[in-house]
């Protein structure tokens, strides 16, 4: 039998400009999902994922760029005969090839990432946990708790550029070896994230929430399925290294 948290039937939720339901998703997001749950909003704060992707994206071209061609020159997938016409293809790109078409790419990955992590809430909530919340009501949650993983971006940003390397880390992989990121100690330390801990918290939070959960239920859900994700990651990364 689920445990869910008592609702009172008098409580109306109070009113949220979008600028207070951003700050608060930081602030306080119960608050915030308790507005969610009776008004659903996933298009502008999921926008607002987008343009910061985008924006980190083409800031970060050179470096990103830097890093391919270390990828290239280190990794034993490209046989040698082959590597100088991939870092030539680099070297050559057209300002569409470098600057445009990764933008398009961060606004399609965001797409699928929405949909499928909207789904997998939904059926965590609808079939595991007996809820009744829409397709539309797991893409708000999913969207809100992202603005989190905006912030990361606005805060690596400059250091990213300052020091001239992607290799900036907010997670314990600051301790690990970078020059060997596709090990499975350092994907473990990688996904140990303040960042991502710090989104999996407003997940749990407005997880339980808008299936009227206990707290506790809430945040098993959400560590469980990222740590289900990273060994998965982590492991398939060791076949393709």
């Amino acid at each position: 039998m689920n445990e869910r948290e008592p609702v009172n039937p008098e409580s109306k939720p109070t009113e949220m400009p979008f600028w207070a339901m951003v700050v608060g998703i930081f602030t306080n997001p119960a608050a915030v999902f308790g507005h969610i749950k009776t008004k659903p909003n996933w298009l502008l704060p999921f926008a607002i994922i987008v343009l910061v992707a985008g924006l980190f994206t083409y800031s970060t071209s050179a470096q990103q760029k830097q890093m391919q061609k270390e990828f290239i020159n280190n990794t034993t997938m490209i046989p040698e005969s082959m590597k100088a016409d991939y870092l030539e293809e680099l070297e050559t790109q057209t300002y569409v090839e470098e600057k445009v078409y990764p933008i398009l790419g961060v606004a399609v990955k965001s797409i699928l990432e929405i949909l499928l992590i909207a789904a997998v809430l939904m059926f965590l909530g609808n079939f595991v946990f007996a809820g009744e919340l829409k397709f539309k009501d797991n893409m708000a949650l999913y969207a809100w708790s992202g603005l989190i993983s905006s912030l990361a971006l606005l805060v690596k940003l400059p250091v990213v550029l300052s020091k001239d390397t992607m290799l900036v880390f907010t997670s314990l992989a600051v301790f690990a070896d970078s020059s060997d990121m596709q090990s499975f100690s350092f994907q473990i330390l990688n996904a140990i994230d303040v960042f991502v801990i710090w989104k999996l918290i407003v997940m749990a939070i407005g997880f339980s929430i808008m299936y009227k959960l206990s707290r506790a239920k809430g945040y098993v859900s959400m560590f469980s399925i990222y740590a289900v994700y990273v060994l998965i990651t982590a492991g398939i990364s060791q076949v393709f290294s």
